[in-house]
């Protein structure tokens, strides 16, 4: 029987209280439980023992997958009544490439062994040291220099080009990245088995990497635009003038 409304009763189970270190474990142990209920099909075992036999490879692989089919769908959606547009590939493969070396390399190596290395794991003081080394170091100092610099190679700019982009969209694209990324990767770095990690990641890049696609390949629509209203002006004058002389 339920007890009336202001009074208190001891055999009321109430659960810990929000910021507690009893409301942290439980949550812990919450996503521990939902993450053992997926990993326990057959897909996601067969997926974990290639991870744990080739970390590198099984987190490239899938990063590459995942950004591949996230900048197609970008794509798409922009291009949406342009009977005219066509499929970038060049774009696509820069974000397919890109999500293979870094993903199946630093970025990987940064999660599995660096931080738990330096910084260790468990507590809300680790998840947020790490959550800044991740999300405000790595955006700022390797993370979106080595993005611009491989994406625009693979899309066959020059390097003064890619560092141009580079410069010009830097605080920009870092601000966005470090406005997502915080949130996310410290419930990641509090909650989740460094296992795991890369895959919440991976998850999560799907939003992510929409908006970078779309942010470091905006301008350059926008410059053929007006470069293509130039060229027409430059020949109505070049035409104009000859008509008059």
């Amino acid at each position: 029987i339920l007890a009336p409304l202001g009074a208190s009763s001891p055999d009321i189970a109430v659960g810990p209280k929000i910021g507690s270190p009893g409301h942290s474990i439980m949550l812990r142990r919450t996503m521990a439980a939902s993450l053992g209920r997926v990993s326990a099909s057959r897909p996601a075992q067969a997926f974990e023992a290639v991870a744990t036999r080739r970390p590198y490879l099984a987190s490239g692989v899938s990063a590459a997958l995942f950004l591949f089919a996230t900048d197609v769908g970008t794509q798409r959606v922009a291009q949406r009544g342009d009977k005219d547009a066509r499929w970038d590939w060049r774009r696509s493969a820069s974000m397919l490439t890109w999500g293979f070396f870094w993903y199946g390399g630093p970025q990987q190596w940064y999660w599995t062994v660096l931080f738990p290395r330096l910084i260790g794991q468990g507590t809300v003081t680790q998840a947020g040291l790490k959550t800044f080394a991740d999300c405000v170091l790595n955006p700022l100092l390797t993370y979106n220099p080595c993005f611009y610099m491989w994406t625009g190679f693979v899309k066959g700019k020059t390097f003064d080009e890619s560092f141009d982009q580079l410069k010009a969209e830097y605080f920009g694209v870092c601000f966005g990245s470090v406005a997502f990324w915080v949130p996310v990767q410290f419930c990641n770095f509090r909650f989740v088995p460094v296992h795991f990690q890369t895959y919440v990641v991976s998850g999560m890049n799907v939003v992510h990497k929409s908006w970078l696609s779309w942010f470091s390949n905006r301008k350059p629509v926008v410059k053929v635009a007006v470069d293509a209203e130039y060229e027409q002006v430059e020949c109505f004058t070049l035409a104009m003038t000859s008509h008059v002389a």
